[in-house]
């Protein structure tokens, strides 16, 4: 004997269901599906289970709007849901990490916004702090422009 799903409607209605996931495919509980009745705005709310499951049975036939929030990811809406009489409607829904906004300030006492050249004066005592084998000085020469000896200013 096969089992097969029961789902709750009449034959003047119709059902809606679907899996919310993340952008890894993971499954996402506790999300707030709204679904708003765009002829009569009347609004109906469920909440996804530990299976990112979610379903809206015994819907008249129209035109819906889904909504889907929780925290940490962007709402996603899906606009233009048509629900037919006798219809089990199944739409996934993926949703995406929300963006995070941070400001950050960054000082540099390295800038040079006067001119394009490159280049700096290194003197001796920085010279003497450099691990170099032999103190051959063309080694120096490829050396990134950051590095400060002890007691250096940059400038």
């Amino acid at each position: 004997m096969t089992a097969f799903e029961v789902f709750a409607q009449s034959a003047s209605t119709g059902a809606l269901s679907g899996t919310v996931i993340d952008p890894t495919g993971a499954v996402v509980p506790k999300a707030t599906i709204t679904l708003r009745n765009n002829g009569t705005g009347q609004l109906l709310t469920a909440v996804t289970d530990l299976e990112g499951l979610y379903r809206f049975s015994l819907l008249p036939p129209g035109q819906y709007e889904l909504r889907v929030e929780r925290a940490g990811f962007a709402p996603h809406i899906v606009r233009e849901v048509m629900i037919q009489i006798s219809e089990v409607r199944r739409i996934p829904v993926k949703l995406a990490v929300q963006g995070a906004r941070e400001e950050l300030e960054v000082e540099s006492s390295l800038l040079q916004t006067e001119g394009a050249a490159l280049g700096r004066v290194i003197d001796g005592s920085t010279i003497v702090a450099l691990p170099l084998v032999n103190r051959n000085y063309t080694q120096i020469l490829g050396l990134p422009s950051t590095i400060e000896g002890p007691g250096q200013c940059c400038g």
